[in-house]
């Protein structure tokens, strides 16, 4: 199955690299699915099943955030911004927030249990994170940034039931 062009990660792909446990309240909308990871398994695998699913889910505030700064990754063009990028220049617990709330919509898109629905996932809305900006331009102007910037809002992704 393609989820935005990318190959999704199966369910029986999940399941090699952790144990899964899923449950739903049939009286509601809503359900759980614990993932504990299972000592030993290759998650370089899934590192590399992951990555394009980030990158996808990054492109369009990468790309608002690089314009919006004048930020130029061409190395040959003198501008000498090319090491401020997003999302990874910003602090380490930002950019674990970042990776939550896409692995949630991957995990959405693979599992498909809540309420027997589909889910979908048009976007994702990291271009609205103003304080990851706000960073991004405090670095590429060599201004002091901050060690830690709020979290988001809960806008972290459209998604409705098709």
């Amino acid at each position: 199955m393609i989820f935005n062009g990318i190959s999704r990660i199966t369910v029986k792909e999940w399941k090699s690299w952790f144990s899964v446990t899923e449950s739903a309240n049939p009286k509601s909308q809503y359900g759980h699915t614990h993932l504990v990871a299972i000592p030993g398994a290759d998650f370089s695998s899934l590192k590399n099943r992951l990555r394009p699913f980030v990158e996808r889910a990054h492109a369009d505030a990468r790309k608002k955030f690089h314009d919006e700064c004048g930020i130029d990754l061409d190395p040959l063009s003198g501008g000498g911004s090319a090491n401020i990028t997003y999302p990874s220049c910003l602090p380490t617990k930002q950019k674990k927030g970042l990776f939550g709330e896409t692995l949630c919509g991957i995990l959405i898109k693979s599992f498909q249990t809540i309420c027997s629905s589909k889910w979908e996932i048009p976007a994702y809305l990291f271009r609205y994170h103003e304080t990851a900006r706000q960073h991004l331009h405090r670095l590429h102007f060599q201004e002091p940034a901050s060690s830690d910037i709020p979290g988001r809002q809960g806008n972290d992704f459209f998604s409705s039931l098709s």
